[in-house]
């Protein structure tokens, strides 16, 4: 799911729960992974 999560944010998904606690920080870390969208948004 690590390449879903930036697509998820951008259409209204905010909430998340990792399987685990731990991996958090890098699970929020998929947020900043891609810089390049296919449409605009207000994000």
């Amino acid at each position: 799911m690590p390449d879903q999560v930036f697509y998820l944010s951008r259409v209204g998904v905010n909430g998340f729960k990792p399987g685990n606690a731990e991996r958090l920080p890098v699970e929020l870390g998929y947020l900043h992974d891609f810089t390049v969208t296919y449409q605009a948004s207000v994000n």
